[in-house]
């Protein structure tokens, strides 16, 4: 599955989809701003050097399609895991190698967390977007009391001043809570 991402620039929301598609779509409209740039899915700001022109952008990305090694076309990041020598003997029984089975591990945990766990990741995603976003807005507080307590209506209302791009993202984010109880 390919990220997604979203930029925003003075409060607007100004490029959808791949890193690729933002890139262009970011320098199509005016190749000096510096937007804000997040991984749709997790909130998380992703900083390079928006500098030139969209090929050394995307270059400067490691984006080109030039052939590299493992799977950069997954995300795929190398870092280090410390197990205990029964543990990597048992993974390098596993079809697939270490890697595979480590991810289908991990895969098959984030899906069985408890609703709890779930909603509160949710949740740290979204305050994570607001306080890059919105955090000197008015009611600020008042919003994040509302998203800690799930209540839809209040979280809405409170944002009511907000710009429009900002609030719609972030009650669509609150919608994928799945949070029915406005209280």
């Amino acid at each position: 599955m390919k990220t997604h991402y979203s930029a925003f620039y003075q409060n607007r929301l100004i490029a959808q989809g791949s890193l690729e598609t933002v890139v262009e779509a970011v320098k199509q409209l005016d190749p000096l701003i510096e937007p804000l740039l997040l991984e749709t899915e997790s909130c998380q700001r992703k900083e390079f050097d928006w500098r030139g022109e969209t090929i050394d952008v995307l270059g400067r990305l490691n984006l080109s399609k030039t052939t590299q090694r493992g799977r950069p076309k997954l995300g795929v990041e190398p870092k280090e895991v410390t197990l205990l020598p029964r543990h990597w003997e048992w993974l390098a029984r596993q079809s697939g190698g270490a890697s595979v089975t480590l991810r289908k591990l991990v895969e098959t945990a984030i899906k069985q967390a408890p609703p709890e766990q779930q909603m509160k990741e949710h949740q740290e995603r979204l305050y994570r977007f607001l306080s890059l976003t919105a955090g000197d807005f008015p009611a600020f507080e008042e919003v994040i009391r509302a998203l800690y307590r799930n209540n839809r209506q209040e979280f809405e209302q409170n944002m009511r001043d907000w710009p429009v791009d900002i609030r719609t993202f972030a009650l669509n984010k609150f919608d994928e809570l799945g949070v029915s109880n406005d209280h």
